[in-house]
């Protein structure tokens, strides 16, 4: 969910997945039907039909495409509307 990337081979794969129920891109999806699906236990042999169940390639093509998400930074100064914030909190824990 967060499109980290991370190289099997790197030491904190198991500090942020546990287990592998999926892998996809834009052109292929992978289930992992393993019995242990844990990152320690998964091999990742894609193409293996025993260990993972692909989606068919056409049907991925014909979905119709996301839409981009807008991660623009808002126009809004986030600094003045804190101090604003803790200036009008202050004066009501005054008024107590």
């Amino acid at each position: 969910m967060t499109g980290q990337k991370l190289s099997l081979t790197d030491p904190r794969i198991h500090r942020f997945y546990r287990t592998i129920g999926c892998v996809f891109n834009q052109t292929a999806f992978y289930a992992n039907i393993q019995p242990d699906d844990r990152v320690i236990s998964t091999i990742f042999e894609l193409e293996d039909d025993a260990l993972w169940k692909s989606m068919d390639k056409q049907q991925i093509k014909s979905l119709p495409p996301v839409p981009q998400a807008n991660l623009m930074v808002p126009d809004i100064d986030t600094f003045e509307i804190e101090a604003t914030l803790e200036k009008d909190l202050k004066k009501k824990f005054e008024q107590i």
